[in-house]
């Protein structure tokens, strides 16, 4: 089937980035060059924020579902009822998250944020029924990256248009604006996927919501310490720097974004031969390395952003050493994320969480002596360290012993 070749599969994510975070990083970009830095500032933490909501809503599903597709066992239920059943928790979690964006909203005096959490937090309820997982595990990652960008599109749309807007209406406004759009990305997804209803209820019980819930639960807890720590990036910025400098913590984020969002999509349609690689070959830590091709996509984003700060130095020198400043990211990010996803499918869950935990409080600690209200290279600092130590534990606890799961070729 076309939509199940890899490369159309990347298309469609790069094209579904390009709609979504493009169009986002494009009006951002018009209101950053505008001066219009306090509504880059509120919307960019807002949106950090409630987004975070939404990673640790799906509850591990988009890896989580993906392996049960692809990694199949005699005797295991249906890959639909682990679906039921996690819909069910990501309900759960989903009513939970609202309820507490209603409570700080009443309890707190008005703002950008408040209103923005509590109408964007609505999408949460149809985002518990997103079959993105289903969609990878079946080589469809192309249809999940184009209806996912779909909230983002809608926001980037209106963004502009809420410069003179008071900003609590504003955040009224981009919040159901978002919310809407997750709505109809959702219904897009069933739409195409259309879960067997028969299977999803086959053996269905509390016990299966249980199992279900236990097991994903790993594959939210190994990224969420990434996750998190860009949250107290942006915390950080917003208490510590002024409006400017926090738009432009967030505005160069977004460039590094964007190199981050490539990585990922290469390590969802690769999921497949990347495992079936590790099985066949069992490779040692400098072979996985030097035949990474996410590690090589990494390096080159990490010249590009060089190249793009030297292009803008005479134009906005503090965007330019912004750029330069954070671009080892990029690079230390690809051989992260590879060693961890080599630790995901050793089965090594408990670990993986432990070791991005670790060091992400240690990166908090090392760096926040150096915090101060006048510079972003603190922050950036913190995500750097973090990556360095991650990929030197993973080097120095590395192992293979992967179960074997019918992938194909590297």
């Amino acid at each position: 089937m076309i939509l199940q070749s890899k490369l159309v599969n990347l298309a469609l994510l790069i094209l579904g980035f390009g709609l979504g975070q493009g169009s986002l990083f494009a009006a951002n970009t018009f209101l950053f060059w505008n001066g219009n830095y306090d509504l880059v500032a509120n919307f960019g933490a807002a949106n950090a924020l409630v987004t975070f909501a939404y990673f640790i809503g799906d509850w591990g599903g988009l890896v989580y579902l993906a392996k049960e597709t692809v990694v199949r066992v005699q005797g295991r239920r249906p890959v639909e009822a682990s679906y039921l059943a996690l819909s069910l928790i990501r309900l759960l979690v989903a009513t939970l998250f609202f309820a507490g964006f209603i409570i700080y909203q009443v309890s707190q005096p008005p703002s950008f944020f408040a209103e923005y959490s509590r109408f964007a937090s609505l999408g949460l309820f149809a985002y518990a029924f997103n079959v993105n997982g289903l969609l990878d595990g079946t080589s469809r990652a192309g249809i999940s990256g184009l209806t996912q960008a779909l909230p983002v599109v809608l926001a980037a749309i209106v963004l502009p248009f809420c410069v003179a807007v008071d900003p609590i209406v504003a955040g009224r406004i981009l919040g159901s604006v978002y919310a809407v759009g997750m709505f109809m990305a959702i219904a897009i997804q069933l739409a195409a996927v259309a879960p067997n209803r028969e299977r999803a209820l086959q053996g269905f019980s509390l016990s299966t919501i249980w199992a279900v819930g236990r097991e994903s639960l790993s594959y939210m807890l190994a990224p969420l310490p990434g996750h998190a720590l860009f949250r107290v990036q942006v915390m950080l910025a917003t208490t510590f720097l002024s409006p400017l400098l926090t738009a432009l913590f967030l505005y160069v984020r977004q460039f590094v974004g964007i190199g981050y969002q490539w990585l990922g999509f290469f390590l969802r349609v690769d999921l497949k031969d990347f495992s079936a690689y590790l099985v066949q070959k069992k490779p040692t830590f400098i072979a996985v390395l030097r035949e990474s091709m996410v590690i090589r996509h990494g390096a080159a984003g990490t010249l590009g952003l060089c190249g793009l700060a030297l292009v803008l130095l005479p134009w906005r020198p503090d965007l330019a050493w912004g750029l330069l400043i954070y671009s080892p990211c990029i690079l230390a990010s690809s051989i992260a994320t590879t060693l961890q996803r080599v630790f995901l499918l050793q089965s090594r869950g408990t670990e993986n969480v432990i070791i991005l935990t670790s060091v992400a409080v240690m990166s908090c600690l090392v760096m926040f002596p150096f915090v101060d209200t006048l510079a972003i290279w603190p922050l950036v600092g913190i995500e750097l360290l973090s990556q360095v130590l991650q990929s030197g534990i993973f080097a120095g606890r590395w192992r293979l012993g992967i179960p074997e799961s019918g992938g194909g070729d590297k």
